[in-house]
């Protein structure tokens, strides 16, 4: 529908354009999923291609995580402000198909290495804006739109590994780096979608049709008189009369005339005011004021020249507001400013958000499971194939459960929080049953119930974080807590994996994965109340 009362008059929410933001949302992320199914795919391929050890090729998909999330934070917290989503999108699109065009033409792992590195950051450029941009095109349906857009890695999932395993075989691997770059580079057609919620201001053309919707008895200004205080917003010494232009033009050529009859010798000039009785003399006082020179070629210049007049004061304006910035750039560290708008303080005010990014650090070993899922199937029983098997069933589960998990959220009968606390307990509990999961039969069931309840943390984090902050700092908290998250799931992988390595089971790391995701849920579920003693300390105030 489209809000008059919206801060855009005539953007659609909810309808018509809004699911065009959200198409080119999910477009994004299902190119994103596909590059890095790609390297997950390739793996193998690619340390036999360059020699390399398999510590030394991983650190591809590391290095392009870790640069993942310092790129979203500096994107949303200094980019997005300036130049705004749509450009962002389309110049990371150039850049993100550029390096996998490289990445096809590279020489040794080390070069191959920085592309991936470059490749991050474009990709976390747009990753958060894709879908911070949504909360501003969707109200009742946002959770559901936001479940879509992040449903596009899943899609991913499931469609890249056979499509790139078939691109491997038939061109190798430089000819489906390069086929992938033609495909990323759809990411540039997809930003030219993403329409600023900006672009919605009112028009010249908007004007006429709101004033027409204006009941006549309301309609006591004129256009000129509109015109004149949207010209002079702010000056309340200023007044907006009703005159029209040959009003206005004759009353300054009459002054016009007056004034400069008494050029020249100084003659005597009268001024005079009609009554309805005649007219008589009022200004017999002026007489020796009019003989002044300069004070009449001043008054002069000012009946003549008021536009000019108005661009001087404006140009001194901004040469103020000018000297202000420079003499600021000049007294303020530059890094100092950066990092305060990275990581802006008033983010860390709300105890509700603390308590969210403490939540993240354990909450994180979901995707673990999401990851490793072949690999656990293989040490509990299964073949390799049936592994591969178990993730394309575990995938096509997690895209049905996101989509749910959306509609579920726009009913508003649970808050976000407590579906995701709901959905983590619940795969808690299968983590602590993992000694049941031991043949193909049984681990197809396991897979069902992990794609159930590993996807609603992920799509239901930035309507979880609208919940706690609210829109306006939404999308720089959903960066800082896909840094946390980020970096507690590459610090969890190494360590866990030695921990498996070691027992020659991954028993002892489902127990305490199963811990951590139950840990995580209870302090979402603390949330609301955090949020109410930090009010009532604030009442008390």
């Amino acid at each position: 529908m489209t809000k008059p009362n919206c801060p855009n008059y005539g953007q659609p929410i909810d309808t018509g354009w809004s699911w065009v933001i959200c198409f080119a949302s999910f477009m994004c992320y299902f190119l994103i999923g596909t590059s890095g199914q790609a390297l997950s795919v390739l793996f193998l391929e690619l340390s036999a291609k360059y020699q390399s050890s398999l510590t030394v090729t991983s650190l591809t998909i590391m290095l392009q995580i870790l640069l993942l999330s310092v790129s979203s934070i500096v994107s949303v917290s200094i980019l997005v402000p300036k130049i705004g989503e749509r450009r962002i999108t389309v110049a990371a699109g150039v850049v993100f198909a550029g390096c996998s065009v490289g990445c096809s033409l590279s020489p040794n792992i080390v070069v191959f290495i920085i592309f991936c590195a470059i490749q991050g950051l474009s990709v976390g450029a747009v990753l958060v804006p894709v879908i911070g941009i949504l909360g501003y095109y969707f109200d009742q349906r946002r959770s559901l739109a936001m479940s879509i857009s992040s449903s596009g890695l899943c899609v991913s999932t499931i469609a890249a590994p056979p499509l790139i395993r078939a691109l491997m075989e038939a061109y190798g691997l430089r000819g489906t780096f390069l086929f992938l770059a033609g495909v990323e580079l759809n990411m540039t057609v997809a930003g030219m979608l993403l329409r600023p919620a900006t672009s919605y201001r009112t028009s010249g053309s908007m004007k006429k049709k709101l004033l027409s919707d204006i009941p006549e008895k309301d309609k006591t200004n004129s256009p000129q008189d509109m015109q004149v205080r949207e010209n002079h917003s702010g000056n309340h010494h200023i007044p907006s009369p009703s005159v029209n232009s040959e009003e206005a033009n004759h009353i300054s050529e009459v002054t016009h005339n007056q004034i400069t009859r008494s050029h020249g010798d100084g003659l005597e000039q009268h001024t005079s005011t009609s009554k309805k009785d005649g007219t008589q003399d009022v200004h017999q006082g002026t007489k020796n004021a009019l003989k002044q020179r300069p004070v009449l070629t001043r008054y002069n210049s000012i009946i003549g020249g008021v536009e000019a007049a108005e661009t001087a004061i404006d140009e001194t304006l901004l040469e103020k507001v000018r000297k202000t910035e420079d003499t600021e750039s000049c007294t303020n560290c530059c890094c100092l400013r950066l990092l305060k708008e990275i990581f802006n303080p008033e983010l860390f005010e709300q105890w509700a958000f603390l308590l969210f990014l403490l939540a993240t650090i354990p909450g994180a070993t979901n995707q673990y499971l999401f990851q490793y899922i072949p690999t656990i199937a293989v040490f509990q029983g299964a073949t390799r194939s049936e592994g591969a098997t178990i993730l394309t069933v575990c995938g096509c589960v997690d895209l049905v459960s996101r989509i749910l998990t959306g509609l579920l959220a726009d009913t508003r009968v649970l808050r976000p929080t407590q579906i995701v606390a709901i959905s983590q307990i619940c795969l808690g509990i299968v983590c602590q049953f993992n000694m049941f999961f031991t043949d193909f039969n049984s681990l197809i069931i396991m897979g069902v119930l992990v794609g159930l309840f590993v996807g609603p943390r992920q799509s239901l984090l930035p309507p979880m974080l609208l919940e706690i902050v609210g829109m306006a700092k939404m999308s720089r908290c959903l960066s800082l807590t896909a840094v946390v998250g980020t970096i507690s799931a590459a610090s969890h992988s190494p360590a866990l994996s030695a921990v498996v390595q070691s027992t020659g089971s991954y028993a002892i790391v489902l127990y305490y994965v199963g811990i951590a995701l139950i840990s995580s849920a209870l302090g979402l579920l603390l949330t609301p109340l955090v949020t109410r003693l930090q009010n009532k300390k604030k009442g008390e105030n």
